[in-house]
């Protein structure tokens, strides 16, 4: 696995243990937040990617935002885009 891919899985589990990301997320932040969130994500192309991986992992319905949940399904998550690489390489 390369350096980039574990870093943005890092931040992306960080992310979705952030409660502010969360609500950022299902569109229930305060103004202030809402400023913070919509700045981040423009600042990079690899936030775009972050939020696109985030919103299809809490849509799932079998996730339940819970840390240690979140870090299994992510596991399960990168072996089947690994397995999907692979087989389209």
């Amino acid at each position: 696995m390369n350096n980039k891919f574990t870093l943005d899985n890092s931040l992306l589990v960080k992310l979705l243990n952030d409660e502010s990301f969360i609500r950022w997320l299902d569109g229930r932040v305060s103004d202030r937040e809402q400023k913070k969130w919509d700045k981040w994500f423009l600042e990079n192309s690899r936030h775009r990617e972050l939020v696109k991986k985030a919103r299809k992992i809490t849509t799932m319905p079998f996730v339940d935002h819970k840390p240690a949940d979140l870090q299994k399904e992510l596991k399960i998550l990168e072996k089947k885009l690994n397995n999907l690489t692979k087989e389209h390489g």
